[in-house]
């Protein structure tokens, strides 16, 4: 039905100084002076000259609304159903003179929720890393989450991305620590000598050395397994020798390398040479009975690799090395050296003396032994022996078997005594067994 209401046509003027600032009854824009505008006759609503013509007449309050009631009069009666309005596409506001209408778009805000999820769970994925053992797969599943978030660039735009970087950072350390944890773990299993044979350590049978030949034998009982946990939460072992030179009150005085029982010493190659060593994870073991908790009780100075150990003895099975000051080796003499190459513990190598040679260290000069008796890593700190048995040094290390064969040394057991370490008796060793 038609109305019977027509609006005004309008005045047409130019906006002076008198119109300036006053808003469009259409568009709520200001008014400025030059604007071509319309001015309705009826209700004196000023308008911008294009919307005037956008809304086919004056779009004032006054006239909109007469309009409007006149046509309820007449019986159109404007109905929205529920489901209509269930069907309504919300759009935002439009920017007026931005050039373009922004759509509100409501599968954004969705994405937007699930991307928030999947950087936090990458971030928490990260922080459980952290734990041993499970790191690994914690710290991929990280990055590969945070890694899919930051990929989205829609998701990098409307959500929240700081979690997702963080957890992939994070996760690469975990996945970095956690495979040198393994290796690290990898190196203290049962040692395996082939396809299909491992070998499963037990303390040494007593009975078996009481068979052996007096030089060994002593040397045998004279010989401990020492024990470093390494790591957090001491989830690696590492594995070493010393010598027990002296038995007093229900204690052993024990002899070996510092890079056995400092790791730090030994990660430096000696640069840490004058640092307080921490012997809360160290334990021996020796012939007759299990480990029990060792404290270093000396360190040679500067850069030299020697240290003295202290360990209860709970056994009489276990026994003193045979030395004694003053004793001369030679070259072509032959050695056998007693330790505990790659966790095997209390075995027997054999071989001569090469040469004698001599380490400058700190500015002065230690006696180093030259032999050709097999030496591997867990030999360091055993004792190098003669053939009578005598203690003539300590194994300390041996050249890459990939480049030479037969290069192994030892620190002259007379560069000991010269040290003087306080603790160690001057009784020169007992000669009986």
């Amino acid at each position: 039905m038609e109305s019977s209401l027509d609006r005004s046509q309008g005045v047409f003027v130019i906006a002076g100084s008198r119109e300036a600032g006053a808003l469009c009854a259409e568009c709520g824009r200001s008014i400025a002076v030059g604007d071509y505008l319309r001015v309705c006759e009826r209700c004196g609503s000023t308008h911008h000259q294009p919307c005037w013509e956008r809304s086919g007449g004056c779009g004032g309050y006054t006239c909109v609304k007469a309009e409007r009631d006149l046509k309820n009069a007449s019986g159109n009666v404007l109905r929205i159903t529920t489901d209509e309005l269930e069907h309504v596409s919300l759009d935002r506001p439009a920017r007026v003179g931005a050039g373009f209408v922004s759509q509100f778009d409501a599968s954004s805000l969705t994405h937007a929720r699930r991307t928030n999820r999947r950087s936090i769970a990458s971030l928490i994925l990260a922080l459980f890393g952290i734990i041993p053992g499970i790191g690994l797969l914690l710290g991929f599943l990280a990055v590969v989450t945070g890694g899919a978030v930051l990929a989205s660039r829609r998701g990098s735009r409307n959500a929240k991305t700081w979690p997702a970087i963080v957890g992939v950072l994070l996760g690469l350390f975990d996945v970095v620590f956690s495979a040198v944890l393994l290796g690290m773990f990898a190196q203290s299993l049962p040692i395996q000598a082939g396809a299909g044979v491992q070998f499963v350590e037990t303390p040494p049978d007593l009975e078996e050395i009481r068979k052996l030949d007096p030089p060994i034998r002593r040397a045998m009982l004279a010989n401990v397994m020492i024990q470093n946990q390494l790591g957090w939460g001491g989830i690696v072992k590492a594995f070493g020798s010393g010598v027990i030179l002296e038995i007093k009150n229900g204690e052993a005085l024990i002899v070996t390398n510092r890079h056995v029982v400092d790791p730090e010493f030994a990660r430096s190659g000696g640069a840490a040479g004058g640092k307080k060593v921490d012997s809360s994870r160290l334990s021996v073991e020796m012939v007759g009975q299990g480990y029990v908790p060792a404290k270093v009780e000396w360190i040679a100075p500067g850069t030299i690799d020697l240290a003295l150990v202290r360990a209860a003895v709970k056994s009489d099975a276990p026994a003193e090395a045979l030395w004694r000051q003053g004793v001369e080796a030679k070259v072509g003499d032959d050695v056998f050296a007693i330790g505990n190459p790659q966790g095997l513990g209390w075995s027997h190598t054999r071989g001569t003396i090469s040469q004698f040679r001599s380490q400058v260290i700190d500015g002065g000069k230690i006696r180093v032994i030259q032999t050709q008796t097999a030496i591997n890593h867990g030999n360091s700190g055993g004792g190098l022996y003669d053939a009578a048995g005598r203690l003539v040094g300590i194994n300390t290390w041996t050249n890459d078997k990939s480049v030479s064969e037969g290069l192994s040394f030892a620190i002259a057991f007379s560069t000991l005594l010269d040290l003087a370490p306080p603790g160690l008796g001057d009784h020169g060793g007992a000669e009986a067994p």
